[in-house]
């Protein structure tokens, strides 16, 4: 029979990498963990929100199955980025896939509703999490103009107008590139 195909004959296909999208998200992970560091040296109301966690405090920012990840921990009521940890960590925040952890970090969707959609998952204090939403807001109103943080925010805190942009340049300036 000429018109049957075996299986031997077919192509395996393996899936996309996606590379181009984990590069994106990758960049924008170490961009936002600068940001939080910067940030919670000189913004009070971040420094007030950790003062409420625990001393020795490691969050993981995760992509699943073998994403990019974000590793914080709390050192003298601040945040760092630390390389790896060799202990559990006491908060793990799991974004489902690569696809889904690309609509977070180009602010097509908030963190929020990532949560609602059941986009992102939880291991860990529910209260320190919504500290950490918090946190994350603020940051996202000292990167973003109003207009696209309006839009991923659902409330914006009350930052005035100084402040929002000494911030932000802080952030740019120092924060990001240098890590201060």
């Amino acid at each position: 029979m000429a018109g049957i195909m075996s299986a031997a004959t077919y192509k395996l296909i393996s899936p996309s990498q996606k590379r181009l999208k984990r590069g994106i998200v990758t960049f924008v992970l170490f961009i936002l963990g600068r940001s939080i560091q910067s940030a919670s040296r000189f913004d009070k109301i971040i420094q007030q929100e950790l003062h409420n966690w625990p001393e020795t405090f490691t969050l993981v920012y995760e992509i699943f199955p073998t994403g990019p990840a974000l590793i914080l921990c709390k050192q003298n009521n601040t945040l760092i980025r630390c390389r790896n940890t060799e202990n559990v960590p006491d908060m793990t925040i799991y974004i489902k896939n690569i696809e889904y952890a690309f609509l977070l970090m180009t602010s097509q969707k908030g963190a929020v509703q990532a949560f609602l959609e059941h986009g992102a998952f939880l291991k860990g204090d529910i209260t320190i999490a919504l500290s950490l939403i918090r946190i994350l807001n603020r940051i996202q109103v000292y990167l973003y103009p109003r207009i696209l943080a309006k839009r991923v925010v659902k409330r914006l805190p009350k930052i005035s107008f100084y402040k929002r942009y000494i911030g932000r340049l802080r952030i740019i300036l120092l924060g990001i590139p240098f890590g201060l």
